[in-house]
């Protein structure tokens, strides 16, 4: 098995970052969350300081995690993604 198909077999969390006051500020997707916490601390998003709890939604693999972000991204509308 390749290494791609091998990433998109694997559990994937969709993730959803709030501010203190409940709203929405980014859907995201990863198989790591601490890693990927770490790049938006690293990129120095302006808006990181601003998050205050998260909330994980656990898929079977990257496909369906990639479907329920992008429906999120479309219905919930998020403040700060930029590609969705």
């Amino acid at each position: 098995m390749s290494v791609s198909a091998r990433l998109a077999a694997r559990p994937t969390v969709v993730y959803r970052l709030y501010d203190e006051s409940g709203s929405l500020l980014y859907v995201g997707m990863t198989v790591d969350p601490e890693s990927r916490f770490r790049q938006h601390r690293n990129w120095h998003v302006d808006w990181w300081h601003q998050v205050d709890h998260v909330i994980f939604e656990d898929h079977p693999n990257r496909a369906e995690a990639a479907y329920a972000e992008t429906v999120a991204m479309i219905l919930e509308r998020p403040r700060k993604n930029v590609n969705g």
